[in-house]
């Protein structure tokens, strides 16, 4: 991916500069759930919050799909059910945001970079010596 600066004859003594962006990848077209499978290969799931909506909207213009504590398989399979559907991850606005917690105390949530977008998974880090007593 390359950016290239050019000048731009502007009028007999005026130059400017602008700048030509590589091409947008139109195909960043994701779908939540299965996203959500291929974080949980190898993860139990303890619960999860998954919102979905720009990040320019309203709270009340947003969807969360909730998997709380101590779920049944039906409420799994209604999670997963909602949550099938295609967002944008690529670059632009922040469509999906959330957390999701397992049982081996790890955690995940939406990292995100100028609107592109992805899980990221994270453990508790060791207390350091000083803080212990």
């Amino acid at each position: 991916m390359f950016i290239t600066a050019k000048y731009m004859k502007c009028g007999a003594k005026r130059n400017f500069l602008y700048t030509v962006l590589p091409p947008v990848n139109f195909n960043d077209m994701r779908n939540a759930k299965e996203e959500m499978l291929e974080l949980l290969k190898g993860k139990e799931i303890k619960c999860a919050t998954v919102t979905n909506g720009d990040s320019w909207l309203d709270e009340n213009e947003r969807r969360t799909i909730v998997l709380k504590v101590e779920y049944t398989a039906d409420d799994y399979e209604r999670f997963l059910k909602e949550l099938d559907f295609n967002y944008d991850s690529g670059y632009g606005g922040q469509e999906l945001f959330g957390t999701v917690w397992f049982k081996d105390n790890t955690w995940a949530g939406r990292g995100e970079y100028d609107g592109s977008e992805w899980w990221e998974i994270h453990s508790l880090p060791e207390i350091p010596k000083e803080l212990l007593p």
